[in-house]
């Protein structure tokens, strides 16, 4: 984008941005001689006037060194300034996204599930205690007890009155004491089991969570074409490669604007070729083209496989 208060002086001459002295010059006497106000097919007119300044205009920046050189930095000032107000507006005003409808994931269909084991396993625990305590009961001998009878071998409180209690009574209670215990035992068990049911099920819903969360590590190589140029960058443990035009890799110069701006430049032997990165951002990748002295003259969009910044 050209700065409102100096045209396009290249396009008005009808050159390219790369164009020696000679060629300008060569331009420059076609339209001087074509819109000469003494000599054009409009001679004389307002229009014709104002058209052979504006040429003049032209060629008196361009046909100057300093004067050029001048002109094409703020060519290329004013063409990163458009480039970054164009980031910024679609950082800062970003489309209306749709509204989110729910959706069922993995982990949720996953938690569910094992939401219905640990149900499933405390019933079943449940459902064996009941099933073994009926067996346990069926086991059991009653027997019947007659009180003691007054004056009888068991109605006094004498040492020979206690030996003559009948055995059925002692083992009656010691099988009942041990199947209380057992019971207790088999309780406890039980509890054990679904407490690691349950720990074994949250420990999986943990790791299905940071699966999901964790974001896709990026493709360490970038390709981009485009313009008759090809480069690949690699980007590997804080270490930048690019390989400009099937040359041998080299580690460029790399300067952040600040901006979401990301310059690489010394990609290739004559330092002459920069490249230009929107963060974030594949498909506004350029190749600067510059002259010894860092100008740009040209620059050149690519595509890319993956934002390399």
């Amino acid at each position: 984008m050209m700065p409102e208060s100096r045209p396009d002086y290249y396009a008005l001459l009808g050159v390219d941005r790369d164009a020696d002295g000679e060629a300008i010059r060569a331009a420059y006497r076609t339209l001087a001689k074509q819109h000469h106000p003494d000599t054009a097919d409009r001679g004389g007119t307002a229009e014709a006037t104002e058209q052979f300044i504006r040429i003049q205009q032209a060629y008196d920046v361009l046909g100057d060194p300093a004067s050029r050189a001048q002109y094409d930095r703020e060519l290329r000032e004013a063409e990163l300034a458009a480039m970054i107000l164009r980031h910024r507006a679609l950082v800062v005003q970003p489309p209306a996204a749709p509204p989110r409808r729910p959706t069922i994931t993995g982990g949720r269909l996953f938690l569910g599930a094992a939401a219905l084991l640990v149900v499933g396993a405390v019933l079943y625990i449940w459902q064996q205690q009941v099933e073994r305590r009926r067996e346990l009961e069926s086991q059991i001998t009653v027997v019947r007890v007659d009180p003691p009878r007054a004056g009888g071998p068991l109605g006094g409180t004498t040492a020979e009155s206690k030996r003559d209690l009948p055995p059925d009574l002692s083992v009656l209670a010691k099988e009942m004491e041990r199947l209380s215990r057992l019971q207790v035992a088999r309780v406890e068990e039980a509890k054990k089991r679904v407490r690691e049911e349950v720990a074994k099920a949250e420990r999986k819903i943990a790791e299905s969570s940071a699966q999901a969360a964790a974001p896709a590590a990026p493709s360490p190589t970038v390709k981009c074409a485009g313009g008759g140029r090809a480069f690949s960058i690699v980007r590997e443990n804080d270490t930048t490669s690019v390989s400009y035009n099937g040359g041998p890799p080299v580690h460029p110069k790399i300067a952040d604007l600040g901006t979401g701006l990301v310059v690489l430049s010394g990609v290739e032997p004559t330092n002459m070729i920069a490249i230009g990165f929107m963060k974030g951002d594949k498909d506004r990748t350029v190749v600067l083209l510059t002259d010894a002295n860092g100008n740009v003259y040209r620059t050149v969009g690519v595509d890319c496989t993956a934002a390399a910044f």
